[in-house]
C-alpha cells in the first residue's frame, strides 16, 4: 500500500470513530461590561435543547474560546471574577463566587440581569464569532441590578 492510502484510511478510521465536525461549534469573541473589556470571568453556553451539556469558558483580558458548543440556541450566561487567581471550574462555582463578593452588585461587574447577560443566541455550526457587550442595568430607583 502507498502512504497515501495508509494515510487515506487511517484518516477515514478517525472520522469513523470520532465523528465529523467534534459534536459542536467553536466560538470566539469579546466580552465587554460598560465599554470596557472584561478582564476576568466565565462564560457559559446552555443548549436549550434541554438535551446538550452546557459547555464553559475562561474570559481573559475581555476575550474567550468555547469548544464544542451545541449547535442551535444556547442561553449564554457571563460571570466576572476576581482579578487575582484561577477562573472557577465550573458556572456553580463562578456563581457561587460573585454571591460571596462584597458590597452586591456594582457597576464594575456583570450580574445576571445586566443588559446583554443571560440572552438567547443561535450558534452555527462550524466556527463562529460572537462577541458580547454587557452593560449596567439600572433600575428607577438608581440601584444597579
Amino acid at each position: 500500500m502507498t502512504r497515501f492510502k495508509i494515510f487515506s484510511a487511517l484518516t477515514l478510521t478517525c472520522f469513523a470513530i470520532l465523528g465529523c465536525g467534534g459534536g459542536g461549534s467553536t466560538v470566539t469573541g469579546e466580552v465587554s461590561f460598560n465599554g470596557k473589556p472584561l478582564e476576568k470571568g466565565y462564560v457559559t453556553f446552555n443548549p436549550t435543547d434541554g438535551k446538550s451539556a452546557p459547555v464553559g469558558a475562561e474570559v481573559v483580558g475581555g476575550r474567550y474560546t468555547a469548544k464544542n458548543v451545541a449547535v442551535g440556541k444556547n442561553k449564554v450566561v457571563v460571570v466576572s471574577t476576581a482579578v487575582s487567581g484561577p477562573a472557577p471550574e465550573t458556572m456553580d462555582a463562578a456563581i457561587a463566587e460573585a454571591k460571596k463578593a462584597k458590597g452586591g452588585p456594582t457597576a464594575d461587574a456583570p450580574t445576571d440581569k445586566s443588559e446583554g447577560n443571560n440572552q438567547e443566541h443561535d450558534i452555527p455550526a462550524g466556527s463562529h464569532t460572537l462577541d458580547l457587550k454587557l452593560r449596567a442595568s439600572v433600575s428607577s430607583d438608581g440601584k444597579v441590578r
